[in-house]
């Protein structure tokens, strides 16, 4: 698509609406003022790279008012069909639990409820292509100038869900959606995408620990009896498996050997594989970050088996993948130390305030201290499935909520 495709758009109120294919065609320093302090996938480099990492085409729509002035900003992506991920994939979302749900968290009726939805939802390929308003790493980067009135703010939020529409109408997307929306911009989207016939829900939630002290015995004594047992065991565990631990900033620690870690946890998950894939994918990271980046690996022999891969940003840090040789590290608990335990030690060690982790697994984070933050999805699919597609994405929220479990973060924490 080009940019021509949309032009610049009257959106009422003053306001006109904008799409660009590259972070580049941005008014730049405005750019940097509306992603000032936002997390780390909310910055501008990330969205620069991301492109290259995953031969995604991102979109950036943005609304400016009659002077110019780039008041909000949107980058989303297309899905073309099965190979986009998962997460951003809308009818992977309404035909499988891949994306998130859990059939176990349905009572038998809603479960019969939900199957009879997915047999009159028309066939995944008429689905295709969908217009998704959230990036990698599963993040909503929607930016509003929060120096504007509430009354500006609520405008210039209808003005972004209309272009979005207009947009996704132009590209002939019938499925589109906003994922990975945290609950305060929730909050402010709610009446607008109402408006538009979105139906709305939990979808999943971001896991944050934040940093107190600076040692782990500081974290360690805000924890209950129980989960201070657990940490202790596996930290002990691991130490007992003869596996080394070490921790390298920037990018020269993304290894070929770290490649092929990263292969053998996405084979594991039926992800993609391609050595040349995941090449280019760490050939990019390479070339957009250095010192962001953050690996804690395992080795045997002096050679890495297992690691994670953080970015540092700001005053947090955040995870972003991992990779393991599943036969080296059996009963290592290398995972919860590479994931949890030494990212919190170096977070602690070094000043920062809070350590980020992904979606699911909700029962591991509550356990070891960490607070779980909602994120929400708007979705929409345009023509006789309507209905039975927000059955689905209905029910599918429902289930995710009590996945969460609620009531054991509280029993994680000492208070």
């Amino acid at each position: 698509m080009t940019t021509e495709t949309v032009g610049i758009l009257d959106l009422g109120s003053g306001l006109r609406g904008r799409c660009s294919t590259s972070v580049h065609e941005l008014p730049q320093e405005k750019l940097r003022k509306l992603t000032q302090g936002l997390p780390f996938w909310g910055a501008p480099s990330w969205w620069d790279a991301l492109p290259r990492m995953h031969n995604q085409q991102i979109l950036f729509l943005w609304v400016e008012d009659g002077f110019g002035d780039m008041l909000a900003v949107l980058p989303c992506q297309i899905a073309k069909g099965a190979e986009t991920a998962v997460y951003y994939n809308v009818a992977e979302t309404l035909v499988s639990e891949s994306n998130f749900g859990s059939l176990d968290h349905l009572t038998l009726s809603e479960r019969e409820r939900l199957e009879a939805c997915r047999q009159t939802v028309t066939l995944r390929d008429d689905l295709y292509p969908a217009f998704v308003g959230s990036i990698s790493n599963s993040w909503c980067a929607l930016t509003i100038d929060s120096d504007k009135s509430d009354q500006q703010i609520r405008r210039c939020i209808q003005a972004m869900t209309d272009l979005f529409d207009i947009v996704a109408d132009r590209l002939g997307c019938g499925a589109r959606a906003i994922f990975y929306v945290n609950e305060r911009l929730a909050g402010m989207l709610d009446s607008a995408m109402s408006r538009l016939d979105y139906t709305s829900g939990e979808i999943g939630y971001e896991a944050v620990l934040d940093i107190e002290g600076s040692s782990f015995d500081d974290y360690l004594r805000r924890l209950s009896r129980h989960s201070r047992a657990v940490v202790r065991g596996e930290k002990r565990r691991f130490g007992e498996s003869g596996l080394s631990l070490t921790v390298a900033r920037g990018k020269k620690a993304l290894t070929p050997e770290i490649l092929e870690l990263q292969a053998a946890v996405r084979a594991k998950y039926g992800l993609s594989t391609d050595p040349e894939t995941l090449r280019v994918q760490h050939d990019a990271i390479r070339g957009a970050f250095d010192d962001e980046l953050l690996v804690f690996s395992a080795n045997r022999d002096g050679k890495p088996v297992a690691f994670s891969l953080f970015f540092v940003h700001g005053e947090a840090i955040y995870s972003y993948f991992t990779g393991a040789d599943y036969e080296q590290t059996s009963g290592t608990f290398a995972y919860f130390n590479l994931v949890y335990y030494a990212p919190i030690e170096w977070a602690a060690a070094n000043g920062f305030k809070k350590v980020h982790l992904s979606l699911s697994a909700y029962k591991a984070k509550l356990i070891r201290g960490f607070r779980l933050e909602p994120v929400r999805g708007f979705l929409n699919v345009k023509g006789p499935s309507q209905q039975d597609a927000a059955g689905i994405f209905s029910l599918l929220a429902i289930s995710e909520q009590r996945a969460r479990a609620p009531g054991h973060q509280e029993k994680a924490l000492a208070g």
